[in-house]
């Protein structure tokens, strides 16, 4: 692994512990205790030989620790970033969603107030057509009946007075009123 840019062969020690004894040797003297002369003289050699000197693991991990935890730091603040930005992204997308479905959903009512606006314009433009065209022919069928009433009293007209007795005039509307005939009274 990398530490402060060199390179730490933490393997070397165990390497060479166990080319020897590993310390169960009596003998050996790379562990303190062990006598092995050549094994001692192994790790001494290696180890002046190195240009830099050798790093224990106990020494290297706080530090490289430390580093993972400030590397995961950074990453977790990168993911936050983009989650963030990603989130951001989706509620945008979420409320343009929402947007156009409150939009279409505002389209679709106006459309059917417009079609039912015009249903009852229709429906109040047949029943009007209906009623004028019942009060016309009403108008004609009354029109018809006071012309026959007319003609059976021998009216020409509705203002024509007509001698009764020597003094005395009358007019179809007094006839009317004197048959009881409420129709051609209307008329």
């Amino acid at each position: 692994f990398e530490f402060q840019g060199k390179t730490v062969m933490a393997r070397v020690v165990s390497d060479i512990l166990r080319s020897t004894c590993g310390g169960d040797d009596s003998v050996c003297r790379t562990v303190p205790g062990c006598e092995n002369l050549a094994a001692t003289e192994a790790l001494h050699e290696h180890v002046c030989s190195e240009v830099h000197p050798v790093v224990f693991y106990d020494d290297v991990e706080p530090v490289k620790l430390e580093l993972e935890r400030q590397d995961g730091a950074k990453v977790e603040t990168e993911q936050l970033k983009e989650l963030d930005k990603t989130k951001g992204t989706e509620r945008e997308e979420e409320e343009q969603r929402r947007r156009e479905r409150a939009l279409t959903q505002e389209e679709a009512c106006r459309a059917e107030e417009e079609a039912h606006r015009e249903e009852l314009q229709r429906k109040c433009d047949q029943e009007r057509r209906r009623q004028e065209m019942g009060a016309e022919a009403k108008n004609v069928e009354d029109e018809q009946t006071f012309k026959t009433w007319m003609k059976r009293q021998r009216f020409s007209d509705v203002n024509e007075k007509r001698r009764v007795f020597f003094l005395s005039f009358t007019y179809p509307l007094h006839v009317a009123v004197h048959e009881n005939n409420a129709d051609v009274v209307r008329m």
